[in-house]
Order: structure tokens, then sequence, then C-alpha cells
């Protein structure tokens, strides 16, 4: 995640999640988007 971060010029970044097992979406102004799959680690 912070590797995306640190890519992007906006200041703004929006984190959508629905669940611990769902992927996870991150979204800006920009034209980009940053899908974030879950781990499980046991």
């Amino acid at each position: 995640m912070i590797d995306c971060l640190r890519n992007l010029t906006t200041d703004e970044v929006a984190l959508e999640f629905s669940d611990e097992l769902s992927p996870g979406v991150m979204k800006c102004d920009a034209p980009f988007l940053y899908v974030l799959m879950p781990m499980r680690i046991r």
C-alpha cells in the first residue's frame, strides 16, 4: 500500500472495503485504480 501511495501526486485518496475477506479498492481523481487483495496468514 505504501508503494502505490508514494507514486501518487494527489493529496486525496479514497479507500473502499466491504469486509475482511473481500478485495479493497484505492482510488483518486487521477486515472488510477489499485486493488488490495486480502491475505490470511496462519
